[in-house]
């Protein structure tokens, strides 16, 4: 309707959807607070590696690094520095809009030195030899859910249980 409006060729001055919020489309948007409980995680870290590359191996360092789901799958080769052990995220990739640095730990180096690279391109999760990262979310998690019998979480929801977790652990070692 900005368009039309803007033309002025369609005698439109206002978009009659102008006033109308998301919340009376769909509803109020209900927080989200689902952690998966360790046995959960286990079992979604377990069916992950019956999927294999490139899913599998995604929703491993998902867990691991407790980061979101598209900075996981545009990883690129360039960004990962494993004698520093870090990965270095981008601005231009990051929902803040500022570089972040991810330490990465000796079970996130270890994954991602199993996990092949290509020439083509350089992003790390690929379904055409590195020259563009995976999508299609859906059917990998529709999979991952079968495999691992667990029902009823979202992939947002690995990064609540790892900085929930990380939370807990840090005011149990502070005791």
């Amino acid at each position: 309707y900005s368009w039309a409006i803007g033309t002025q060729e369609y005698g439109l001055t206002s978009s009659p959807i102008e006033r109308l919020s998301p919340k009376d489309l769909i509803g109020k948007r209900e927080p989200r607070e689902r952690i998966l409980t360790d046995g959960e995680l286990r079992r979604v870290w377990n069916a992950a590696s019956e999927m294999g590359y490139p899913y599998g191996p995604l929703f491993r360092l998902l867990i691991l690094t407790g980061q979101r789901e598209r900075e996981v799958a545009d990883a690129s080769w360039s960004e990962i520095h494993f004698g520093q052990r870090l990965w270095t995220i981008p601005a231009e990739r990051m929902k803040g809009g500022a570089a972040h640095e991810v330490p990465l730990s000796p079970a996130a180096v270890e994954l991602l030195q199993s996990v092949p690279s290509f020439t083509a391109g350089d992003c790390v999760f690929t379904t055409t030899a590195g020259a563009k990262p995976i999508n299609g979310f859906s059917k990998a998690k529709a999979r991952i859910d079968r495999l691992s019998g667990v029902a009823g979480w979202k992939i947002h929801d690995l990064r609540r249980t790892a900085a929930t977790e990380s939370r807990f652990r840090s005011r149990v070692n502070d005791r």
